[in-house]
């Protein structure tokens, strides 16, 4: 459910640099999920590559979907402690 309440702002911003977000949406997600992970969060693509999803990890989308979920979890803290 909560990945509904967000999705279509991620849809807006992916598609607007040119793929089509429906083609890459599960790697996508599945990097995003793994960047609110608590044994990742704070930890770059890099240093968790290891530990990422195997099938999914080595895709662009899940990359992007990595790095849009730090983003995200740093403006959320940053909210949360305002």
């Amino acid at each position: 459910m909560w990945w509904l309440g967000i999705r279509d702002v991620e849809k807006e911003r992916y598609s607007a640099d040119g793929p089509i977000f429906e083609h890459d949406e599960r790697n996508f997600r599945s990097g995003f999920e793994a960047a609110l992970r608590l044994r990742d969060r704070n930890r770059s693509y890099e240093e968790c590559y290891q530990e990422l999803d195997v099938d999914a990890r080595d895709s662009a989308a899940f990359r992007r979907g990595y790095e849009r979920g730090r983003q995200y979890l740093k403006t959320f803290r940053k909210h949360a402690s305002a």
